[in-house]
């Protein structure tokens, strides 16, 4: 097809020529002429507006003229498609550069979508192989159950035959009157009395066992109302306390025994000891003491007195043991949560034996008494605990404790802390033993006492310090005299 060129020249640009090339063929009628001729009956063109404009001619004849108003700025531009992949060959109409963003963009697009469709994928993978677990976890623990129940059934069977067997050995020593076998019998009793009750599981709400302590209601006795026999407030608060019934040893043929209900006292007792032994960390230290120069003096003291007084081993063992504590005053302490009380007076408490229990009244300032004063003070003391009459500040508090077994024969014991005191010394009697003295073998009147110290107050360095002072002021009772 022919092209025919046409030399172009715009007004305002004389030096510059555009050749533009025409099909002969075409029917497009450019206007190239590049004049402007003013008409009154022209509007005026807008400069702002960017069109181009082309007649074209139809095959039917028709003239049409076709109007581009695309900016010039947008013309000749493809549409934008989403990335997708190339051949070498359509690549080879772009530069180097462009090739590359192109592959790039290309690459991280269906990089992208391979990665979805991965985690999408295990994220499926990962559900099917939870829910096959749990599958698994629900038969296993159904059958766990299941096992367990059988096994618990069992074992209560087992422990409801070893209850009998016990109840039976017990009946049979007791009648036999053997009192080893009793105690043997005794402790495997029981052993199987608290294994029996651990087999038997309660079902308890918080609520109701609460309650249910609070009025004193073994569980044991009530029925519950609620899912799987679960006991509720409801039935603690319908329980008749009166058709309690206390599992007990009553239950034997044998009714050659007496039940008598514990004290205030003895229960005050128990509770004390109790939470000394669990709570205070003990630990003992024994010593035995040369006390026949000490009842030399006793007696050469007691033969002056006319039978107006009599003083005995235990003053002296109070004296000896307030010298002690004002040699060895990290010793005279009590333990409180946060504090160590350290005591300046010797405030010594006895244990005395009274009917129903034991009390220990309190001997206030031992160290500025003698021993005739300490002497009337324990026997004013002593009737007192025996007849009822002590009033509170007399056996609440004290320093140090004293406990004095001698006087029926008992030659060495360990004694339980008097809390919140940090020391008892624990007295045995006296008796004549075969001694090394001066490498010969002598006869001598022994005494053994055993400290018992709370670890928290007292260290064992300073338990022993106070028994050998003590040591040392029983040996030679003459110091106790000054």
């Amino acid at each position: 097809m022919a092209m025919q060129k046409v030399e172009y020249s715009f007004p305002d640009e004389q030096d510059n020529k555009t050749d533009i090339e025409v099909e002969n063929s075409s029917a497009v009628e450019i206007d190239v002429s590049g004049k402007k001729e003013s008409s009154k009956d022209e509007p005026k063109a807008d400069k702002t507006e960017d069109k181009r404009s082309e007649k074209v001619k139809a095959e039917s004849g028709i003239e049409i003229e076709v109007v581009d108003d695309t900016p010039k700025a947008d013309r000749n531009r493809k549409p934008s498609e989403p990335p997708e992949e190339l051949t070498d060959e359509e690549l080879d109409d772009y530069s180097e550069k462009v090739r590359k963003r192109i592959q790039h963009f290309s690459k991280g697009y269906h990089d992208e979508r391979r990665a979805k469709e991965t985690a999408f994928r295990e994220r499926e993978e990962l559900e099917r192989y939870a829910k096959t677990l749990q599958e698994e976890n629900d038969k296993l623990k159904g059958s766990v159950n299941k096992n367990q129940t059988a096994l618990l059934e069992q074992a209560k069977k087992t422990a409801t035959v070893e209850l009998e067997q016990a109840k039976k050995a017990y009946k049979s020593a007791y009648e036999a009157g053997d009192a080893d076998a009793v105690v043997t019998a005794q402790e495997s009793l029981t052993a199987a009395k608290i294994k029996a009750d651990k087999l038997e599981r309660i079902f308890v709400s918080p609520l109701a066992k609460r309650i249910a302590k609070q009025r004193d209601i073994p569980l044991s006795s009530i029925k519950g109302s609620g899912p799987h026999g679960r006991i509720l407030k409801i039935d603690v608060d319908n329980f008749d306390i009166k058709k309690i019934e206390y599992p007990s040893l009553n239950n034997l043929e044998s009714n050659n025994f007496e039940i008598v209900k514990n004290s205030a006292m003895r229960k005050t007792i128990a509770e004390r000891l109790v939470k000394s032994k669990n709570e205070a960390p003990h630990f003992y230290l024994s010593l035995d003491c040369n006390i026949d120069e000490l009842l030399k003096v006793r007696k050469a003291i007691n033969s002056k007195s006319n039978d107006e007084y009599k003083i005995s081993v235990n003053d002296m063992i109070i004296k000896a043991s307030s010298a002690a504590l004002l040699k060895v005053p990290k010793a005279n302490a009590s333990w409180e949560n946060e504090n160590t009380k350290y005591f300046n007076n010797t405030d010594i408490s006895v244990a005395v034996a009274i009917e129903g229990g034991l009390i220990t009244p309190i001997v206030k300032n031992v160290q500025s008494k003698g021993l005739l004063e300490i002497s009337m003070d324990m026997k004013d003391l002593a009737n007192k605990a025996k007849d009822g009459k002590l009033q509170p500040e007399e056996y609440l508090g004290g320093s140090f404790s004293i406990s004095n077994l001698g006087m029926y024969g008992i030659k060495e014991f360990s004694a339980v802390i008097n809390p919140p005191q940090g020391c008892i010394l624990a007295v045995g009697s006296g008796e004549k033993r075969a001694i090394v003295i001066n490498d010969e073998i002598s006869i001598a009147t022994i005494m053994t006492v055993t400290l018992s110290c709370d670890h928290r107050v007292v260290d064992g360095a300073v338990g022993a310090e106070f028994l050998s002072e003590f040591k040392n002021l029983i040996e030679n009772p003459s110091l106790l005299l000054l």
